[in-house]
């Protein structure tokens, strides 16, 4: 028994459909084919798809703009997602992993480790 005026609980698919909508996007041009893999080898998500289609551009051109800042603002992304993207396809190539090493200034030539 169901009252009149509740609406069930949205499903992921209709969450999908209404950002899609939003963005100005038709939905059914991008479902899947039945038949054939959407993407054979790719670690695209509906969201960078939409994102290709949007704009015209592969996701690898869109994110490889400019800086994190640069990409959030002209494609109207977080800078957190733009960096997960950029990491998800492997485009980061370890930049965050050398944030803290010693620049060159610091580090001794001589093999030595600075001690007298």
């Amino acid at each position: 028994m169901t009252r009149s005026g509740l609406r069930r609980k949205p499903r992921q698919k209709d969450i999908r459909a209404d950002i899609l909508v939003r963005m100005g996007i038709d939905p059914k041009r991008l479902t899947p084919s039945k038949k054939h893999a959407r993407r054979p080898k790719d670690q695209m998500t509906w969201a960078m798809i939409a994102l290709e289609e949007r704009f015209g551009e592969k996701i690898e051109q869109i994110l490889d703009y400019g800086t994190l800042e640069e990409v959030s603002r002209r494609y109207g992304i977080s800078s957190t997602t733009a960096w997960r993207w950029r990491e998800r396809l492997g485009m980061n190539e370890g930049k965050h992993r050398f944030d803290h090493l010693p620049s060159e200034g610091e580090t001794s030539t001589d093999g030595s480790n600075g001690d007298p």
